[in-house]
């Protein structure tokens, strides 16, 4: 059930965020599906990653106060591949191949 809310509620926020964008430049549905997809993939998978250049960062004041595996750690990024991440990537995928197709004309 929870992975059910999970699928439904990011689902809903692209839905929501694309139809923002399209009230407020007076645009159809279309023009901003697959920016809107774009956008909020890189953000939950920037949110979903750690080990990062931010991380470090924001973990700098802290790390000479413990000694852990934290301390040591060399930099490398781990991504969790959850849910949200695949549902909106398979919302860019497809508003990218109908955005293409409503678009075809201006392609070629």
């Amino acid at each position: 059930m929870k992975k059910l809310i999970s699928v439904i509620s990011t689902f809903l926020i692209l839905i929501i965020c694309n139809f923002a964008l399209c009230n407020i430049f007076k645009t159809s549905f279309f023009e901003f599906s697959f920016l809107t997809g774009i956008l909020v993939t890189i953000f939950i998978a920037y949110f979903s990653s750690n080990g990062g250049a931010t991380t470090s960062a924001c973990d700098m004041r802290y790390k000479f106060l413990i000694e852990s595996k934290e301390r040591k750690n060399n930099g490398d990024i781990e991504f969790n591949i959850n849910l949200p991440f695949i549902v909106s990537l398979i919302y860019t995928i497809i508003t990218g191949i109908i955005s293409f197709i409503v678009y075809f004309d201006h392609f070629f």
